[in-house]
């Protein structure tokens, strides 16, 4: 009997090693995500936006259960073994929950923004996003283009303000005229912005 242990505990060494490898592995996606939202980066996926807080918490609470899991095995180890794995592990994947969580709640992509795809595509398949905060009386929109294909990442070209505090592309309210197949004006009710335009790159 003796000699089935140093196999049963190869093969938990084995798969603790693989889960906090796994772990740390999407905590250090979750912090880079959640970076490129702080940044606000939007990524468009079909025809819809998608925000990339959402992305990065769903990777860190992936992250978090593998790292339950490899902490359960590892206290199933037999023997006073070295824990620093799994301690290193629950550190570095509890940064990327704290990234995601800051990322959710800080800047104009966190929780309360409206993410809108306009549905007219220029002749070469550019599409344009918006995404709108508000408070109070004051509204904001952020304005993304992004080249044909089925998924893209942008940065915003432009910052609109809102009077009143709506967000009238999210009710669908906005108008987009393509200027070129690679550049458009867009408007809305309330904007103040004079110069809403647009362009593919």
């Amino acid at each position: 009997m003796t000699g089935e242990h140093p196999i049963a505990e190869s093969g938990t060494g084995s798969a603790t090693r693989w889960l906090t490898g796994a772990a740390i592995a999407l905590g250090a996606v979750a912090i880079v995500v959640a970076v490129a939202d702080v940044l606000r980066v939007v990524v468009l996926v079909g025809d819809a936006l998608v925000p990339l807080w959402a992305v990065s918490i769903v990777v860190a609470l992936i992250a978090v259960a593998l790292t339950v899991a490899a902490a359960v095995r590892n206290a199933r180890r037999p023997g006073q073994r070295p824990r620093w794995r799994v301690a290193v592990t629950i550190a570095f994947v509890g940064l990327a929950v704290a990234a995601a969580g800051v990322a959710s709640v800080t800047g104009r992509s966190g929780f309360g923004a409206s993410y809108t795809v306009l549905p007219e595509a220029s002749d070469s398949g550019c599409r344009v996003g918006v995404v709108e905060t508000s408070f109070l009386l004051d509204g904001q929109a952020d304005t993304y283009a992004f080249p044909g294909g089925l998924v893209a990442l942008a940065t915003p070209q432009a910052s609109l303000e809102i009077d009143g505090g709506g967000k009238p592309f999210a009710r669908g309210l906005g108008t987009l005229v393509w200027v070129t197949p690679e550049s458009a004006q867009i408007s809305a009710p309330g904007m103040t912005t004079a110069d809403a335009s647009v362009a593919c790159a």
